[in-house]
């Protein structure tokens, strides 16, 4: 027996001066396990292209920006049932080209203070999610530039059955369009703002194999009139004011295990709120998309799906050409080790723009990103990209616009603990556009900045 206990006391000493910190490939199969009973909707729930999915039944899940490893991210306060997670984020870069123009490009010194709060329930069924951001940007020597975006959204998921759950999101957005958009005013005194009202809500059940999801999203969307530098004001930009409407329907059947081929169809119809813009356009619209694809999840490797379609959008204005093309995408993300995740996204989507003549344009867009943990406290990530934008219609006598956008980035993020955060990085941005003069770009970004997490 003295045996058995020296042995004993002499283990447990020895246990408590080692770091049992789990590696984090181990770590990683942990979490892959936890979250093993949200496969089938994960793998099925159709995804948004434009948020995170707040309507995993996982909570943690539901809590925007959960990547960061499991012993790093931040625990955040417990208030009853729920869960509190605070952020500050300060931080500054340089813009070597904070205009966005081809010639005479002028750089600033940019400083960013973020903060967020995020309050997500911590209950066994359901969810209420609720988040709030800001990003207020001093553009030192450029004061006319300042801005501040704020983004508001409240989430909750009801669970009505084992296998179906309602959600509903509302969302507030402020934000500004980018110096150098082809639709903004290049005289603008200040930077063109718009403030965003989003309401969504859907049913999601599971029926043996075959899965239905229903969703609709509506936003109105308004725009700031602009003022010139003699004070003069710029009303096309509330021309540009409008209500969009979207309704999907998708319907996914398991073939196998982690196999799900889907058939997907929406339709939607925007309706700006003058019948006819500064240019005598009627630019109201209707459409639709239809896609047919599969999704998979393989083992935790792999995850993602592929989709094919056809899509249309028909304009008021016979003077407007409607476009119509091919639709769909490619959404993959292969994990080949635990300590390597690389993303890629392929898209085909029509967008709206004021141009005089031009109806709209095809976007035709590709992102691959590849994100690496060095080290436990170092995590290595890069990532880049291409879209091609083909209007439909405008620029008479010659032929529509067309844009090449390229952008990459770098980007090294140390963690020394859970609360604690610096990053670094560098962001590269171009665009080449066609049948156009004066309109290409190119800017550097360098950048700097250390969060808090609690």
């Amino acid at each position: 027996m003295r045996k058995k206990l020296t042995f004993k006391l002499i283990l447990l000493f020895a246990l408590s001066l080692c770091d049992f910190t789990l590696p984090a490939v181990a770590a990683s199969k942990l979490e892959t396990k936890a979250n093993y009973s949200t496969k089938a909707i994960k793998a099925t729930t159709p995804k948004v292209e434009t948020k995170p999915d707040y309507y995993a039944r996982n909570v943690r899940t539901a809590m925007a920006g959960m990547e960061a490893k499991p012993d790093y991210s931040a625990k955040g306060f417990r208030a009853g049932s729920f869960e509190i997670r605070p952020t500050l984020i300060l931080g500054s870069d340089w813009n070597d080209n904070i205009y966005n123009t081809q010639t005479n490009a002028i750089g600033a010194l940019v400083t960013h203070i973020k903060s967020s709060i995020k309050i997500a329930s911590n209950w066994n069924n359901h969810l209420v999610d609720l988040s709030v951001a800001s990003d207020i940007q001093k553009y030192m020597g450029h004061p006319l530039e300042d801005r501040q975006n704020i983004n508001v959204n409240l989430n909750g998921r009801l669970d009505v059955l084992r296998n179906s759950f309602a959600y509903a999101r509302f969302g507030y957005l402020n934000s500004t369009d980018p110096r150098g958009d082809p639709t903004s005013p290049t005289n603008a005194l200040t930077p063109t703002g718009s403030q965003t009202l989003t309401g969504e809500a859907g049913y999601d059940h599971n029926m043996y194999r075959i899965r239905f999801h229903a969703d609709n999203i509506i936003a109105h969307q308004q725009y700031t009139d602009g003022i010139t530098q003699q004070g003069n004001i710029i009303p096309n930009n509330q021309n540009r004011s409008r209500l969009s409407n979207i309704s999907t329907l998708r319907v996914g059947y398991e073939i196998r295990p982690n196999y799900e081929a889907f058939i997907k169809g929406s339709y939607n119809f925007i309706n700006y709120d003058f019948q006819f813009d500064a240019n005598g356009y009627q630019r109201s619209s209707k459409g639709y998309k239809m896609v047919a694809g599969l999704a998979l999840e393989l083992s935790g490797k792999l995850t993602g799906d592929v989709r094919i379609g056809y899509q249309e959008q028909i304009y008021d204005d016979p003077r407007l050409a409607n476009i119509a093309g091919l639709a769909g995408g490619i959404t993959l993300k292969w994990k080949p080790t635990g300590l390597t995740t690389i993303s890629n996204d392929l898209t085909r989507t029509i967008n709206e723009t004021t141009l005089i003549g031009a109806s709209g344009y095809l976007a035709t867009s590709f992102t691959t990103k590849i994100e690496h943990e060095l080290l436990r406290t170092l995590i290595l990530s890069a990532d880049a990209g291409y879209t091609f934008n083909q209007y439909r219609g405008g620029n008479a006598p010659n032929p529509p616009r067309a844009e090449n956008v390229y952008s990459a980035s770098f980007n090294t993020k140390y963690m020394p603990n859970r609360n604690f955060y610096v990053d670094a990085g560098y962001r590269y941005n171009s665009r080449k556009v066609q049948n156009v003069s004066d309109s290409n770009y190119n800017s550097n970004v360098f950048y700097l900045s250390i969060g808090l997490q609690f």
